[in-house]
């Protein structure tokens, strides 16, 4: 809803003729270091979003956004066992059973400030900081089919970081163009506290471990400038 609000404000505050104010939707991998993530995915954590910019100084917006991923996996449980052949040779054999689905939904929710300078008309090139709050919820099950059966576990997290990034943003239409289509490609490094998956209001709580929202992050788009 906060991003709906600006996007209402950002068109509200418009004058005539481009004046900084953005809107955009995005894309983004983040190639984590962090080990814990291979149970989820094996392919860095992708996420979707929105995101808006108000222009409160020459070359200056005040930005928001929202990320949101949902990755899964079912794990593996293998096992050692011994194996002999017809002639009492001995060797180990790895066996593996499927074991429970491990999922988790994040959702990111940012605050920051972004400079941009003009090398050419079309062409707007940028760095940008940002505030960032993950909230993560991570589930363990057997078997879902079922909604809360014995074995579900489910646990929440909360944890802040802060990004940082350099970009290029193309404006293909004519500058004095009402609205302008926007590209925009940016990279940077993006670093946080750990999510914590353990539910300590209960005595008897299996922790789930914790994992870091944290890396070199790319993060690619398409939206307007008005």
């Amino acid at each position: 809803m906060f991003i709906i609000a600006i996007v209402i404000g950002l068109f509200s505050t418009a004058s005539a003729g481009p004046v900084g104010h953005e809107v955009a939707l995005e894309a983004s991998v983040l190639a984590t270091p962090d080990p814990g993530w291979n149970m989820f995915t094996d392919q860095g954590l992708m996420t979707q979003g929105v995101r808006g910019g108000m222009l409160i100084a020459p070359k200056t917006n005040v930005t928001l956004g929202w990320r949101h991923a949902a990755v899964g996996n079912t794990l593996s449980i293998g096992d050692d066992e011994p194996v002999y052949d017809e002639n009492d040779e001995y060797s180990v054999a790895y066996e593996s059973t499927e074991g429970p689905y491990l999922g988790i939904v994040l959702d990111q929710y940012t605050i920051g400030a972004k400079y941009s300078w003009e090398p050419r008309h079309w062409m707007r090139a940028y760095v940008s900081a940002d505030a960032i709050l993950s909230v993560g919820h991570v589930l363990m099950d057997d078997d879902t089919s079922k909604e809360g059966n014995t074995n579900e576990i489910r646990r929440g997290a909360v944890a802040p970081g802060g990004s940082g990034t350099l970009g290029m943003e193309l404006l293909p239409l004519g500058k004095n163009a009402r609205i302008r289509a926007s590209l925009f490609l940016e990279t940077g490094y993006q670093v946080a506290m750990p999510l914590k998956f353990q539910d300590k209001s209960q005595k008897n709580d299996i922790p789930l471990g914790e994992l870091r929202v944290q890396g070199m992050v790319t993060r690619f788009g398409i939206g307007a400038r008005f």
